[in-house]
């Protein structure tokens, strides 16, 4: 499997950067080259994977409160039929 380099330095090492973006004052996050900072790519400068991280969370805490709503719906019918 080919390493990836930086095609200005040779460097092999590379990290996420949040830049400004000119004239529309946007922040852009980008892929740079951690010896020389020659910018390589760009990512998503909302963010998505933050936010899909943060909505699993969410889903997963939702999930939560079903099992435990199911759990306690469970022991009612239970206990009703028991009567």
């Amino acid at each position: 499997m080919a390493n990836s380099k930086c095609g200005h330095c040779g460097h092999g090492t590379f990290e996420l950067e949040a830049i400004e973006a000119g004239k529309a004052k946007t922040r852009v996050t980008v892929l740079q080259c951690a010896g020389c900072g020659a910018v390589a790519g760009a990512a998503d400068a909302l963010g998505i994977g933050a936010l899909l991280k943060l909505q699993e969370a969410r889903i997963e805490a939702i999930a939560q409160q079903v099992h435990r709503i199911d759990a306690g719906l469970r022991a009612i019918v239970e206990a009703l039929n028991q009567r």
